[in-house]
C-alpha cells in the first residue's frame, strides 16, 4: 500500500510539473516595437487630418456656435481623444464622404457627433484635472 501511494505521489507530482516550453521568444524587438509605434502614430495623423478636413468646412463652426461651443475648442479637443476615439471619428467622417445619400444633413450630423463627443470629453477632462489638484470644481457644493 505504500509503494502504491509513493507511485501515486511520483505521478502526480509528475503531472503537475508543466512541460518545457519550446516556442519563440515573447518579447517583441525593439525594431517591431518601433515599427508598431510608428504606424500608430502614422495612423493617428491620418486620422487627425481627416477631422480637421471635417471641421475646417463652414458648417462645422455654425453646428458648434449653435451648441455655444467655438470651434477652435472642439478642435484642440481633438488631442485629448485617445487613437481609438480618433480612430473611430474619422472612420465615420470618411464613411459620410463616401455614402452619397448620407449628403447636407448627414455632413452637418457627423460634424454635430464630432463636437459633441469632443466638448464631452473636454468637460471629463477639466472635472478630472479639477479633482487631482483638490480645487472645487463647477457643480460640486
Amino acid at each position: 500500500m505504500r509503494r502504491g501511494s509513493r507511485v501515486l505521489s511520483a505521478l502526480l507530482a509528475l503531472a503537475l510539473v508543466p512541460p518545457p516550453v519550446y516556442s519563440q521568444p515573447h518579447l517583441v524587438s525593439r525594431q517591431e516595437a518601433t515599427d508598431r509605434l510608428q504606424a500608430a502614430a502614422t495612423e493617428r495623423r491620418e486620422n487627425q487630418l481627416v477631422l480637421d478636413r471635417l471641421l475646417a468646412d463652414p458648417a462645422a463652426a455654425q453646428v458648434a456656435a449653435a451648441r455655444g461651443v467655438d470651434i477652435r475648442t472642439v478642435r484642440a479637443g481633438l488631442a485629448r481623444l485617445s487613437d481609438a476615439e480618433v480612430h473611430d471619428l474619422a472612420r465615420r467622417a470618411e464613411a459620410l464622404k463616401m455614402d452619397p445619400a448620407s449628403a447636407g444633413g448627414g455632413t452637418v450630423l457627423i460634424i454635430l457627433v464630432v463636437v459633441v463627443v469632443v466638448v464631452v470629453l473636454l468637460a471629463i477632462a477639466v472635472v478630472e484635472d479639477c479633482k487631482e489638484k483638490g480645487a472645487e470644481c463647477i457643480g460640486d457644493k
